[in-house]
């Protein structure tokens, strides 16, 4: 949406595993995690550093969890000037064609896939598992898709670090639910808080532009649509036979790839 332009904004996990009501460290899910960000806004890793902790194991919801500021011989203290970023709306989507049509006209979606242990090791090519397995327990996102002596493939941005697989990245069997990676994707459009230069502002240790709140309500898990969805107005044969965030005309519009 801001067309690569400087500075790149990362949002910071820190605040999910803290401050919803998700297992923390031990996983959550993407469209609570969405539904959280869309009612309260989210602060950047600039102010808000990953901890490796979360409100299962000892870095509870605070205003300085949200974002912090540290001087030597001070401390640190809640920063009262965050800027912070939103999501208009946000959704699920899930099948090859629908999923190529979101990620070609709004950018990554998230999706759950299972794990094997050759998916672990896995260190380049077009990975395609053959056990069978579709058990969700990970979540990644697809940032494009692509065709190799004719195998069909999506392109994954995993959380394990540049050092694993296509630095960072991985390719899967398209189009046959491997893993099942194509049964269920999550969505989130972004709202514009960077042209005004949105902030919170913390009194008191109660941030007015980012909630308080910590805990999430029954109906958060249900998508908020405001508008048609991209699978609903361009037809598969419309999209290219290859995609790819990170190269798109020569210029990459993902964040660098996290452990």
């Amino acid at each position: 949406m801001r067309n690569g332009a400087f500075p790149d904004i990362n949002l910071a996990p820190q605040v999910l595993i803290s401050c919803t009501d998700d297992q923390g460290c031990e996983g959550g899910d993407p469209l609570n995690a969405f539904a959280f960000i869309h009612k309260n806004n989210i602060t950047d890793e600039t102010c808000s550093n990953y901890q490796a902790k979360g409100n299962t194991n000892g870095v509870k919801c605070a205003s300085d969890v949200k974002c912090r500021n540290c001087m030597r011989g001070k401390g640190c203290w809640a920063q009262n000037n965050a800027k912070i970023y939103g999501v208009n709306e946000f959704g699920q989507v899930k099948g090859e064609e629908a999923m190529m049509n979101e990620i070609f006209q709004r950018g990554p979606i998230t999706c759950g896939m299972a794990v094997t242990a050759e998916f672990r090791n896995y260190t380049g090519g077009v990975f395609v598992d053959k056990s069978n397995k579709t058990e969700l327990m990970h979540a990644i996102s697809l940032v494009g898709w692509g065709v190799e002596n004719g195998v069909k493939y999506w392109v994954g941005r995993n959380s394990w670090g540049t050092y694993w697989g296509e630095n960072g990245l991985f390719r899967l069997l398209k189009g046959q639910n491997n893993l099942g990676i194509e049964s269920d994707c999550q969505w989130a459009v972004p709202r514009d808080t960077w042209t005004k230069d949105e902030r919170n502002t913390t009194v008191n240790e109660q941030p007015a532009g980012l909630q308080a709140t910590c805990t999430r309500q029954p109906n958060l898990l249900r998508p908020f649509i405001t508008g048609p969805q991209p699978f609903e107005y361009l037809s598969p044969n419309e999209l290219p036979k290859s995609w790819f965030w990170g190269n798109v005309n020569g210029k990459n519009f993902l964040s660098f790839s996290r452990n």
